[in-house]
């Protein structure tokens, strides 16, 4: 993975990977994220309230990987912006919804990278 401070957010959109297309990558600042709709409500974000409005500011990066033809992985990282401790989380989410907004939260306080398939 890249070093901390080594590149911008933005710029690992450009990241090239075996088997891997990186989709997104934006920075997302301290209380700025704004999760997508909840299937089955109309409009607002898909929950997390509190909990997202204290997220510090992460790098959010969105990636498809294909390691077999018929392979179709979503996957998002979300990078602490600020010390990172060098450690991977996951967040599985089996429906496409955000992820618990309190889970979410704490894990990135703690300044852990935290990995979702979406």
């Amino acid at each position: 993975m890249v070093a901390a401070g080594a590149t911008s957010c933005e710029s690992l959109s450009s990241l090239v990977l075996p088997n891997t297309t990186i989709t997104s990558s934006q920075a997302v600042a301290a209380g700025g994220f704004m999760p997508p709709a909840s299937p089955g409500r109309a409009g607002g974000s898909g929950g997390g309230g509190q909990a997202f409005a204290e997220l510090p500011a992460f790098c959010r990066v969105a990636a498809t990987l294909k390691p077999s033809s018929d392979s179709d992985i979503r996957v998002e990282v979300w990078l602490p912006a600020e010390g990172w401790n060098g450690k991977f989380e996951t967040a599985a989410v089996m429906a496409p919804a955000a992820p618990n907004a309190n889970v979410v939260a704490a894990r990135i306080r703690r300044t852990s990278c935290l990995v979702n398939a979406p």
